[in-house]
């Protein structure tokens, strides 16, 4: 990416009047007074949320020295080399505080608008600029106050920082009114549940009851093949759905990650359209329908109703029971439920006229829903377009013909602070050469002293070639790579030895977002830049 040749280029130390890192919380000091801002509370928007927000008490000089001011910019300074690099503007009116992990920015505003300046330092996270910047250790990345304060950045004058920061505000509105239309209307079939059928629980309304296994046929999914992993086993033409395709579905499923061959679907079972897949395991009772033929684990159950109930009466009725049966899950490593538990469930059983209405209203209206989605991805789409035409300068090219005598103008004060260079600056995404994998003494020596668990552990995990696995989807990992059937306690044992190898350097353990926005652990094996300390700052001086 090129800045406008009209454009001015800085550092970013020659445009602020402030960097300051925060400070760490002392123990025992959760319950405080003064909120603090940490690496969660900078969402992937670019947005400070207050979602599990921490409160510390600083002291008098801390308070004085570490609080924020409406118009502070803050930098994620040091996290997962996925999320280094977060950046937003603070523009609430409390004072909060800021951990270490965090940086906090004052722009000079006679040069350059603080939202301007956090909106571009976010664009560059979002490109994976700022993990190139980074230096590098097991499980964490670090962009230090020398690296942060050198980062070019365009500068063009005031008028067309605030024409471009008033276009991609009025997107950012444009997104948000939509998402909020849609979380709105997801609502709706809920309500139109209680309001043709009330709730299940109760069932106020005398509805006969019957157990979930008098209704349809309840069986769980199958793969039978060990390792469940194999390459043979994938790579055809019939869909293979996991649990997260189904907590992701918003109760359609729509779309899958993964196919099985002639022979994956040989030793599994191919489901029909229209079958209610219900999770068992980490995520309890989350509902999808299919839409399409496909197979799935036996941490997923497939229910396909008689004629007493429709698929769409069922889930909505499930979802209801949800929470209950969570509540009630036996937790190892990851929460579970039998399968006779599904079974023994009392269900109402309205009159099927009534079913069938609802159902219909629900898959028009489902259709309507993913229509809007689609809408949104396309917005969000050309928003990423515009963002990078807004900071090369060709977004505002017009504006700035039309406008050339204020330009100029602001120009000439702007000259007095921050000289012109005269070149064009290309911001690229670098990837540290390959290196031997293990070269290290020491790393041999702990890979000798693993005990079989842990082995059995960090060699699944080499397998899935660098791929993130959140906790919440742990058991298609477990289910995947180990006869879990012949190990007693397998998920605790699995989970352990997880964060034991995690604590030795042996693999990441990094913090991601969930679907529904929460931060959750997640697991991988190390990438090969994260093997060598020497190597990454050799790599980085060189930039």
């Amino acid at each position: 990416m090129k800045f406008s040749s009209e454009w001015s280029v800085a550092r970013l130390k020659d445009v602020i009047v402030d960097m300051q890192p925060g400070f760490a919380q002392r123990p025992g000091e959760e319950d405080g007074s003064i909120g603090q801002i940490r690496t969660h509370n900078v969402s992937p928007d670019g947005q400070i949320t207050l979602n599990g927000l921490k409160r510390v008490t600083p002291s008098e000089a801390e308070a004085k020295k570490y609080l924020l001011e409406p118009g502070d910019i803050i930098f994620n300074n040091t996290n997962s080399e996925e999320w280094v690099g977060k950046t937003a503007l603070y523009e609430l009116e409390e004072p909060l505080a800021f951990s270490n992990h965090m940086t906090r920015i004052r722009a000079n505003k006679a040069l350059i608008m603080p939202t301007f300046l956090a909106r571009y330092l976010h664009f560059l996270w979002s490109i994976g600029f700022s993990k190139t910047r980074a230096k590098r250790w097991v499980s964490q990345a670090g962009i230090d106050q020398k690296e942060l304060a050198s980062f070019k950045l365009p500068l063009p004058a005031l008028p067309e920082q605030h024409r471009i920061v008033d276009i991609l505000k009025h997107l950012d509105d444009m997104r948000l009114q939509r998402r909020n239309a849609l979380g709105k209307a997801k609502k709706l079939p809920a309500a139109l549940f209680y309001e043709m059928f009330g709730d299940p629980i109760t069932n106020l309304r005398g509805y006969k009851k019957k157990r979930l296994d008098h209704l349809g046929q309840l069986d769980r999914g199958i793969s039978k093949n060990r390792p469940r992993d194999a390459s043979f086993l994938f790579g055809g033409p019939y869909p293979f759905i996991q649990t997260g395709d189904v907590t992701s579905s918003d109760g359609w499923i729509t779309e899958y990650a993964q196919t099985y061959s002639d022979a994956g679907v040989a030793q599994s079972r191919l489901w029909p359209t229209g079958t209610l897949c219900i999770t068992i395991a980490a995520n309890i009772a989350k509902t999808g329908i299919l839409t399409f033929d496909a197979c799935f684990p036996d941490s997923i159950v497939g229910f396909t109703p008689n004629k007493a109930v429709t698929a769409e009466y069922v889930m909505f009725a499930m979802n209801l029971y949800q929470g209950l049966l969570e509540a009630q899950a036996p937790q190892a490593a990851q929460k579970n439920i039998n399968l006779q538990v599904l079974r023994s469930l009392q269900f109402p059983v309205p009159p099927r006229e009534i079913q069938d209405k609802f159902s219909q209203i629900i898959k028009e209206f489902s259709q309507h829903i993913q229509s809007k989605q689609r809408d949104i991805a396309s917005l969000n789409q050309l928003y990423d377009c515009i963002k990078v035409e807004a900071f090369c300068g060709e977004l505002s090219s017009d504006w700035r013909e039309q406008n050339k005598q204020s330009i100029e103008k602001a120009t000439r004060k702007k000259g007095k602070l921050v000289k012109r260079p005269s070149k064009k600056v290309t911001i690229t995404e670098v990837v540290p050469e390959e290196r031997p994998w293990l070269r290290r003494q020491y790393r041999r020596w702990l890979l000798d002293h693993l005990s079989k668990i842990q082995g059995f552990v960090y060699k699944a995990l080499r397998e899935w070639k660098g791929t993130l696995i959140p906790s919440e989807d742990l058991d298609e990992f477990m289910g995947r790579s180990f006869q879990i059937e012949h190990l007693e306690d397998a998920n605790d044992q699995i989970k352990r030895a997880l964060n034991q190898l995690a604590g030795l350097g042996l693999i990441a353990k990094i913090s991601i977002p969930n679907q529904a926005g929460e931060y959750v652990t997640g697991y991988r094996g190390l990438r090969e830049d994260e093997l060598t300390q020497v190597s990454d700052r050799q790599f980085l001086a060189r930039g």
